[in-house]
């Protein structure tokens, strides 16, 4: 087991860094574990879900924009 550290140890680089990688482990967990998953494309905002298909091919699906509106509800 790791000891607790403070944030203030680390720098705004470094807490990105952990961040983005514990949710691309995340992704990957969940993809492997036969799950969707729900991700948005930075540059164009879109959003989409993924998952594997039965090769273990990540296959994106866009979502409608009807689908987007009940996500914010």
């Amino acid at each position: 087991m790791t000891d607790k550290r403070n944030f203030d140890d680390f720098s705004m680089g470094e807490i990105t860094e952990a961040a983005s990688e514990a949710g691309l482990k995340a992704r990957k967990e969940s993809l492997e574990a036969g799950l969707e998953v729900l991700s948005q494309d930075l540059e164009t905002g879109e959003f989409f879900y993924e998952k594997l298909d039965k090769d273990g091919n990540a296959v994106k699906r866009k979502l409608t924009k009807e689908e987007v509106e009940a996500l914010k509800k």
